[in-house]
């Protein structure tokens, strides 16, 4: 009876374990779906600003602000991908923190039923 006991102790461990770890998967997930929703959406509204601009354009004078405003688009694209990785980055760093504190739980659990 005790063998069976400790059985299904160890399987609902297991299962615990396995739904924190569900359950962080699916959070991160949603906040990387976010960011990537997020960044889509930057990236098409810059798009479609910048042909708005290219339309408008009716003279020489128009055509060099544009080309001036072109390089300044492009250092905020190049500011936006430092940042969108950065926060991957972190992401990926909240997600291995949040599965080193499950581990650790699960380890002091079983430590403490020793």
């Amino acid at each position: 009876m005790e063998m069976l006991h400790s059985a299904k102790t160890g399987y609902e461990g297991i299962m615990s374990a396995f739904m924190k770890v569900s359950s962080l998967n699916v959070e991160h997930l949603e906040k990387i779906a976010e960011k990537q929703l997020d960044t889509a959406q930057y990236y098409t509204d810059m798009s479609i600003n910048q042909l708005k601009e290219l339309q408008g354009i009716d003279s020489v004078e128009g055509f060099k602000k544009l080309s001036a405003g072109t390089m300044e688009s492009g250092n905020q694209v190049a500011k936006k991908m430092l940042d969108d990785t950065k926060a991957m980055a972190n992401l990926g760093s909240s997600y291995k923190d949040g599965l080193v504190d499950i581990v650790k739980s699960i380890s002091a659990k079983e430590t403490a039923e020793e």
